[in-house]
């Protein structure tokens, strides 16, 4: 059994975090070395490795980063949650189906009976587990830090693991590290959210849900308020910057998947299921509603930014931000809000390029003990990026990431007295033409 000090010293699981070192060669050879230490350390740890190893990840890891010197002084952190499939195969413990929709969002029997058929067809079930984690970053994006995570049955639900989640992190590194919490409509709970203000001084981020009373109280407070709305042009979308001469085969691939995509169009056009091409967004109307006492769930005060976003077929959008901090302009609000889909990119990026996802094992332990140490290898990446001045690769994948870090380019090795210096073939021929006459030769 995994004891308290495995839970204190991060040099603890030292086996586990060796192989999971293995996993940045990607090979077989790793790959198999790597399931062999795993076996070994659940064999000697027994029934409660499980609960030990997410408390060792969840606490003493994420205090090891603070040692590193890796948290923003704004503590910002995100937290959300994603589906992982897998293969369907009832020994996958703990596992449950479901069916999702073509954009892999879960859709309940009440919603499945309510779809056209055209919709109904686009329909697809996956055995999964659910995993909630939290993400520190900051309002540069340029880090990217896993601090703490829950996996659990594909059916829970991810609402009640923010709470624990928080207080744990909390307890472990004090008050101050995490300041600011965004989360989507999926966590809203006015309990947490009080706790989480009055207990840990953290200011929670989220957009609240239509069907709530704030949410109608906050605009019909907007509409008969003498308050100006401020209006916001949506941000710039950055043009693809195409080299002028593009390989030939580039060049094939592009067209080919233009006259699929085209094909594909004519299609849904003739059997009418065709998506309608969503209207530009125009501009932003944003307007503050302060005060907010409406939610008997929640003790605190909240404060809102109401937003109407205009598109240029005259279509009107209303959403609202919420928070629990004060702030000066509603603007503030929404650039908070929108870092999430950071975490989004995260969640997308560790499952296709860091091996997050493929499982090797059915055992659920074996399933924990890969996504902690793949989010963690991950973290101490990023960290390495932070203090070797490489901030620019953050949002890398893992391969352009190695590239650009264990370069595979010729070197020219250079000899003067009992020194040598690696130099780049071009760097090395800058050298020979810069020098004067009487050097060279």
């Amino acid at each position: 059994m995994v004891g308290h000090a495995a839970r204190e010293d991060p040099s603890a699981f030292g086996d586990e975090f060796k192989c999971h070192i293995l996993l940045l060669r990607g090979d077989n050879c790793a790959i198999e070395a790597r399931q062999n230490l795993l076996n070994h350390a659940l064999e000697r740890s027994g029934p409660h490795s499980l609960d030990s190893l997410a408390a060792w990840h969840n606490h003493a890891v994420a205090r090891y980063y603070r040692s590193l010197d890796a948290y923003d002084p704004e503590g910002i952190f995100i937290a959300d949650g994603t589906y992982l499939f897998v293969p369907d195969n009832p020994r996958y413990e703990d596992s449950d189906v479901l069916t999702f929709d073509k954009h892999n969002h879960p859709v309940s029997k009440k919603e499945i009976a309510q779809l056209p058929e055209h919709k109904k067809r686009q329909l697809h079930t996956e055995r999964c587990y659910r995993k909630v984690d939290l993400l520190h970053t900051t309002r540069d994006k340029d880090i990217y830090l896993y601090v703490a995570t829950k996996v659990m049955n594909g059916r829970a639900s991810e609402t009640p693991q923010l709470g624990p989640l928080v207080d744990g992190f909390v307890k472990a590194l004090g008050k101050g590290v995490m300041k600011v919490l965004i989360h989507d409509r999926g966590f809203i709970d006015g309990a947490i959210v009080t706790r989480n203000k009055l207990i840990h001084g953290v200011d929670a981020v989220f957009p609240l849900k239509k069907n709530m009373d704030c949410w109608a109280e906050a605009w019909s407070l907007a509409e008969f308020s003498d308050d100006p709305w401020v209006e916001v042009a949506p941000p710039a979308t950055a043009d693809t910057d195409w080299p002028v001469v593009r390989p030939q085969y580039i060049q094939r691939r592009k067209e080919k998947r233009q006259a699929t995509l085209r094909k594909k169009s004519e299609q849904a056009t003739r059997e009418g299921t065709a998506t309608k091409q969503k209207p530009r967004l125009l501009k932003t109307a944003i307007k503050a509603v302060k005060d907010l006492r409406i939610w008997d769930a929640c003790e605190v005060p909240i404060h809102v930014a109401v937003m109407r976003d205009l598109y240029e077929d005259g279509r009107e959008s209303r959403w609202v931000l919420a928070t629990t901090m004060d702030f000066d302009e509603p603007i503030e609000l929404r650039q908070y809000y929108q870092l999430r889909p950071t975490i989004e990119e995260r969640i997308r990026q560790t499952k296709c390029f860091w091996d997050l996802a493929k499982f090797r094992s059915t055992k659920f332990s074996l399933i924990v003990n890969q996504l902690v140490f793949v989010l963690m290898a991950y973290t101490l990446v990023q960290i390495f990026l932070l203090k070797t001045g490489r901030k620019d690769l953050a949002a890398h994948t893992r391969e352009r990431l190695f590239e650009e870090l264990f370069s595979q380019d010729d070197r020219m090795a250079l000899y003067c007295d009992g020194r040598v210096a690696f130099l780049p073939p071009l760097d090395y021929q800058e050298i020979i033409l810069s020098l004067e006459e009487h050097a060279r030769r």
